[in-house]
């Protein structure tokens, strides 16, 4: 059974990346390291412990009330991203309280479909198409904007 724990260092190199991740896999692995908070979805085995997928935060320095949020989903993952989502769903707003910050951004490469379903389901908003963003490749920024109760227009995130 599939389990949500904090990160422990390494467990990013761990996840089996799925080839729409290939070419980010080794950049992805060494951010995590580097992250304010993350969390490790993990399934125990008969050959010990398997990471499945790892999902991050950390302040945007460019965005004074900003933060990005991270995901590295393994493509054996499937079995535990539902309970993964719904545990992300409400930490990503408990993150962005606990780090000051009103919006989180996510980039999901633009062609891949797994990965815009699960920044959806975790209430981000498409905000702007990236051109040449890594390696060459357009990206997709999502957004999701946390209102602490203040329902002043516009989409208010949440989970």
């Amino acid at each position: 059974m599939a389990r949500i724990r904090d990160y422990r260092a390494g467990d990013a190199a761990k996840v089996r990346a799925q080839a729409a991740q290939q070419a980010e896999a080794a950049e992805a692995a060494a951010g995590f390291e580097r992250l304010a908070a993350a969390y490790s979805l993990v399934e125990d085995g008969t050959g010990g412990e398997a990471v499945l997928a790892v999902f991050g935060y950390r302040i945007d320095d460019e965005t004074p009330d900003g933060a990005e949020c991270f995901a590295f989903v393994g493509g054996d993952a499937g079995r535990g991203l539902l309970a993964a989502v719904r545990f992300l769903k409400h930490k990503t707003a408990a993150e962005a309280a606990r780090l000051n910050v009103r919006r989180i951004t996510m980039t999901v490469k633009a062609d891949f479909a797994a990965g815009a379903r699960l920044a959806r389901l975790l209430g981000f908003r498409p905000a702007a198409r990236l051109a040449d963003f890594f390696n060459g490749e357009t990206y997709q920024l999502f957004e999701r904007i946390e209102d602490y109760g203040n329902r002043i227009g516009g989409y208010h995130g949440g989970a």
